[in-house]
């Protein structure tokens, strides 16, 4: 649905950039690379809306499913807090 929201965004100041990724092909350190090729471009972040964060590909492979939802939060925490944006 991207074009429905660029619509309803293109009144809003600032950029929106949507960014996608097949089922599992992406990881928190994927994300992070993204951001920061886009900061080395010059373009500011101020936010990042994670989709289906329980979709990406962990890091770190666990014994439970639960661990590796927990890394995953934890390390899209991590990135807001070194970025200093929200997530």
């Amino acid at each position: 649905l991207k074009e429905e929201i660029f619509d309803m965004v293109k009144g809003l100041p600032g950029t929106l950039i949507i960014k996608e990724y097949p089922t599992r092909s992406a990881s928190t350190n994927t994300i992070k690379t993204h951001l920061e090729k886009l900061k080395n471009r010059g373009i500011d972040v101020d936010m990042v809306i994670v989709d289906y964060a329980d979709l990406l590909r962990p890091v770190n492979i666990k014994k439970e499913r639960r661990h590796e939802l927990e890394n995953l939060y934890e390390d899209l925490r991590g990135i807001a807090q070194e970025l200093k944006f929200c997530v």
